[in-house]
């Protein structure tokens, strides 16, 4: 079986995550030949290395331009619909990732022998808007399978192309992560758990605070001081995520800046290292983030890590994890938070709620309420308000146990198998 996976480009993202992940492990099945396709040149990015390093995985580009100009732009996208063509009818699946590509994809494929399946990544995009709708309707109809990574996802899109029965049309295919690499050989189940039973044990761990917490987790990691991966030493906050309209980062800078800046937390905080700000991933926000941060008076406790290869290690060596969205359609980074073992602090949305089973401390998108969250991890309150900060983790890591990408490659190939042999009705 040939499989085209198409993509506009492998930076740092949920669509881009999941086919770093999952396109290894089909390339290890015995009867398919994968190939990857993005529209902007082949570099080696932080998160396309698996890739690069495997023989068996074939890169192409197109070379077609990502600005919004090009993407509005007929020439540009007539140009991509024939190069496409000229590579998908060689193909028995092609596998359609992001916009444009869903658009592309479908035209190039008129005609063709070649099975179609698209993957949604998200809830909402700029595209959902009424005068648009009909197009929609007709470049969906031209896939052979829609799947979306999560219920909400499914159900967003389902509403959206107002389809008469969804559950039929719409594949639900939870996204997975490679655990191995959040999971280290040598952590036994036990150190994560919290015994509520076992006082000693538990208060040796909240005298231990925060500071013993990340201690053990670079421990488990090999990381010998926090300065090998950030550079500095201090108490990081970790966000990890395409710096994009759909990110709430506008709300964690102004935490900070209370964080920094506001009584209530900043005589708490006293006894702390300093805390800061990590942001790993990068985008069209990035100007915006930096020039709040200066505005607001905490450049110094904003980090703009741009794209990373060594999120886990970024994950070991923080004090807690943040997924601050206005929306999401899974929340794949949460998954790699929860399996690092870190606390997770996480915006209160159906998408998360899915992807987390309610391991992380759900909260509005409000910049008091993310300081408040920080706040319990950091200082919390009682052995009680740490205790329950240990069982939302340990909830968070079986969770994320449950989300191999294993699970989800078997669930794709599957599909495709299905397609092949007309099985779906």
């Amino acid at each position: 079986m040939k499989i085209l996976f198409i993509i506009t480009d492998m930076n740092i993202g949920g669509a881009q995550r999941l086919l770093a992940d999952m396109l290894p492990r089909l390339a290890s099945v015995d009867d398919l030949e994968i190939t990857l396709l993005q529209y902007d040149p082949i570099v080696n990015t932080p998160i396309s290395a698996a890739i690069s390093r495997l023989p068996a995985i074939r890169r192409i580009s197109i070379g077609i331009p990502l600005s919004h100009a090009a993407a509005i732009n007929p020439l540009v996208r007539m140009r991509a619909i024939r190069r496409l063509r000229a590579i998908m009818r060689r193909f028995d699946i092609c596998h359609v990732n992001l916009f444009p590509a869903l658009y592309d994809a479908a035209i190039a494929a008129r005609g063709l022998k070649t099975r179609l399946v698209f993957t949604d990544h998200s809830t909402s995009n700029r595209r959902r808007r009424p005068i648009i709708r009909p197009l929609e309707r007709l470049i969906h109809s031209r896939y052979d399978a829609l799947t979306a990574v999560s219920p909400a996802s499914a159900r967003s899109l389902a509403d959206w192309l107002r389809l008469s029965d969804p559950d039929r049309m719409i594949h639900v295919v939870d996204n997975g992560i490679v655990l191995s690499r959040f999971l280290p050989p040598r952590a036994s189940d036990s150190e994560s758990t919290p015994l509520a039973d076992d006082h000693s044990d538990l208060f040796d761990r909240y005298n231990a605070g925060i500071e013993g917490e990340m201690k053990l987790r670079m421990q488990r990691a090999g990381i010998k001081c926090q300065k090998e991966v950030f550079g500095r030493d201090g108490l990081p906050l970790l966000m990890v995520s395409r710096l994009v309209e759909s990110k709430n980062h506008d709300a964690l800078v102004r935490a900070i800046r209370l964080l920094t800046t506001d009584e209530r937390y900043t005589r708490r905080l006293r006894l702390y290292p300093p805390i800061f700000l990590a942001l790993a991933g990068d985008g069209p926000k990035r100007d915006h983030i930096s020039a709040l941060a200066r505005r607001l008076g905490v450049a110094d406790r904003v980090m703009l890590l741009g794209d990373r290869a060594d999120i886990p290690r970024l994950i070991a060596a923080s004090a807690a994890g943040l997924q601050i969205s206005r929306y999401e359609g899974y929340g794949l980074t949460a998954i790699e938070i929860l399996a690092g073992r870190l606390p997770l602090i996480a915006s209160d949305i159906p998408a998360l709620r899915y992807a987390t089973r309610g391991g992380a401390r759900f909260i509005a998108n409000d910049p008091q309420a993310i300081a408040d969250a920080i706040m319990t991890i950091i200082d919390p309150a009682s052995p009680d308000e740490f205790n329950e900060t240990l069982l939302l983790s340990a909830r968070g890591l079986d969770a994320a146990r449950r989300r191999d990408i294993r699970h989800t490659a078997d669930r794709y190939l599957q599909l495709y198998r299905q397609l092949l042999a007309d099985d779906i009705v």
